[in-house]
């Protein structure tokens, strides 16, 4: 009988799985949506975390997924964007799994529907991110060492540990906020699983650790730069703590954007049952809220402290929010069907609630992504969540303005000029090409530039831009962002040529001797 129900509940996980699937495929993304994307995509060709390809800590397992990926569709940016379509898949179909295991099949259903009409997680899952892949075997640690922890299956713990080593490889700061619970469930076990737990999560993290290292110029050399880093981080993380008020301010702000681009109009009737499912009488007495309170709060209160501006961080608590969410609901719905039975027939079904206000959560989540608010907009510029119509205008921008690009401006003599938000993708998609980002021009005072060539970038503090189109010769300049069109003063050749109806290029013909002049928001092209 337990494995009837077992094998059904894997065939529906099966067939959410497609579902999703076919759907992050359908609305995928088809050129890099921020900074980060293009440096992955690098890393495949030259993996160097001392030059930032890819940001750290890392993300090895990560980027060697990606690499195996290539090896069958030969294109750097798909094999990275269908890891994001396979995991937000995977973690559809887990939600429900473990949501029917710990609580009831409704309530693993619900878990599945919400987070794939999220517009959040149909951001991440259709664009390129490491969080759906984290995600993934977060989610498999947690609910492994749940039924250690619940339930006394102490297996688990052994299958929870070497997802536990995959997850620390694939985004190493998730150590953290995984460790409490797997300590908790490593306690618990008897002594031979404690053993074969440690060993197997030891050489899963030996097994990329040791490669890692060595890509990386060997551990001293791993060790030096890894010491320099976290002495910066500690650095902000001190600079945070004196301005801890503003900080938490900011975060608070971010937190309640966090959950709405998350939930959706569902986050009322989580916040509304969730002192009742935490309160101290539960907690002491329910040892699955107990489980559920440390496998959702060290992520949710570090990122708080720290740093919330980015919602995927605490994808470590989001995701078993969601089983707790649509078990709320059914909670809910069974409460309302108690208090309105006596006059309406129709809620004498416990499910009678959901069936009303679930259509009604999954419609406002997929109309506030899918829809265009503001259809002759060009977009926005923030990296931590795009919707639909945001990453198509994007798409369209870079690929129809690097295709021009290509097809019309010599690499030899030229130089591109962008803000940070097309950089890397230049820096990536036009690898023979001479790149340029002038801080200084979108931000007061900073004197950083950035040039990248040949999949290779450089920072520099005191660059020279007065003599740079004499020294190098530069015959045309490219300005790829619209902004500059109102920005560059030039006496010489310009020309401002429409790319589509929304977009266009700004192409400067300098004379020899001219010089490149820039401030904020200024660019002076003169002899």
């Amino acid at each position: 009988m337990l494995k009837e129900k077992s094998n059904r509940l894997i065939f529906i996980a099966l067939l959410i799985f497609i579902a999703h699937l076919s759907l992050n495929t359908l609305f995928r993304s088809r050129a890099f949506v921020n900074w980060d994307g293009p440096q992955f995509a690098i890393s495949t060709v030259n993996y160097s975390v001392q030059e930032y390809f890819p940001g750290l800590p890392g993300h090895f397992l990560y980027v060697m997924a990606a690499k195996f990926l290539n090896f069958f569709f030969n294109e750097r940016f798909l094999s990275l964007v269908s890891l994001s379509i396979i995991f937000s898949a995977l973690i559809s179909a887990g939600l429900f799994f473990i949501g029917s295991r710990i609580f009831s099949v409704k309530t693993g259903l619900l878990a599945a529907l919400f987070y794939m009409s999220s517009p959040l997680f149909l951001f991440y899952g259709t664009t390129i991110t490491p969080l759906m892949m984290s995600g993934f075997f977060s989610l498999l640690c947690g609910y492994c060492f749940y039924r250690v922890i619940y339930g006394r299956q102490y297996r688990y713990l052994i299958w929870g540990s070497v997802s536990y080593g995959i997850l620390i490889g694939i985004r190493p700061q998730e150590i953290l906020f995984i460790f409490p619970f797997w300590l908790w469930a490593f306690l618990k076990a008897d002594n031979k699983t404690k053993v074969l737990s440690f060993s197997s999560l030891s050489l899963i993290f030996l097994g990329w650790f040791m490669p890692f290292s060595y890509i990386s110029g060997g551990l001293n050399e791993l060790i030096l730069f890894f010491r320099k880093e976290i002495s910066s981080g500690a650095t902000r993380l001190s600079a945070s703590v004196f301005t801890m008020p503003s900080l938490l301010k900011a975060n608070l702000k971010y937190q309640v954007y966090t959950y709405a681009i998350t939930f959706g109009p569902a986050v009322l009737a989580f916040f509304y049952y969730l002192p009742q499912f935490f309160c101290l009488k539960n907690i002491c007495a329910s040892r699955k809220a107990q489980a559920f309170i440390v496998w959702i709060i060290p992520s949710l209160l570090f990122w708080s402290v720290y740093n919330f501006s980015t919602p995927g961080y605490i994808i470590v608590s989001l995701l078993p929010m969601f089983i707790l969410l649509a078990e709320f609901l059914v909670t809910i719905s069974r409460e309302l069907s108690d208090i309105l039975a006596v006059r309406w027939k129709y809620f004498s079904n416990k499910s009678a609630g959901i069936f009303i206000f679930m259509p009604i959560f999954l419609a406002v989540n997929l109309f506030v992504y899918f829809y265009d608010f503001n259809p002759a907009g060009k977009g926005t510029d923030y990296d931590s969540f795009r919707a639909y119509s945001d990453i198509r205008k994007r798409d369209t921008q870079i690929l129809e303005k690097i295709r021009y690009i290509k097809e019309n401006v010599p690499a030899e003599n030229s130089i591109v000029v962008v803000s940070s938000s097309f950089f890397m993708p230049l820096m990536y998609y036009l690898p023979q090409y001479h790149v340029y980002l002038f801080n200084g021009v979108f931000f007061k005072g900073n004197n950083l530039v950035r040039y990248g060539h040949n999949f290779e970038r450089r920072n520099f503090s005191d660059f020279n831009s007065k003599d740079l189109i004499r020294d190098k010769g530069i015959r045309k300049i490219v300005f790829f962002d619209d902004e500059f069109s109102r920005w560059v003063d030039t006496g010489a050749g310009k020309e401002n040529i429409a790319i589509t109806d929304r977009y266009s290029l700004l192409v400067v013909s300098p004379e020899r001797d001219a010089q490149l002049i820039y401030g904020y928001k200024s660019i002076r092209i003169r002899e």
